[in-house]
């Protein structure tokens, strides 16, 4: 998988788990945070979250994605990775 190919695939994932999944099921990013980080304070773990869809300013891309990050979002999203990462990769295919 190229480089560009990953890219477009952490983005798409970012933003099927913490776009379109967090909205329908009604989540806020704190809610996230306070399932993923619950001994953290939600100001520090909101960042957390934050950071695979926000920009960094050292090189303009969100923080990258591994696979430990996201089953864990997925579980917290109460969704299951296997078919999550199929659709994902759907997605990216089609875009190509």
């Amino acid at each position: 998988m190229d480089k560009e190919v990953a890219e477009k695939l952490m983005q798409a994932a970012a933003e099927y788990l913490f776009v379109t999944r967090r909205e329908a099921l009604g989540m806020s990013f704190d809610a996230i945070a306070k399932k993923v980080f619950p001994d953290e304070d939600v100001s520090k773990s909101r960042m957390k979250v934050h950071r695979f869809i926000k920009k960094q300013s050292t090189n303009n891309k969100p923080k990258k994605m591994y696979l430990d990050d996201f089953v864990i979002y997925c579980e917290a999203l109460e969704v299951d990775p296997i078919r999550a990462l199929a659709e994902i990769l759907s997605k990216v295919e089609k875009e190509k």
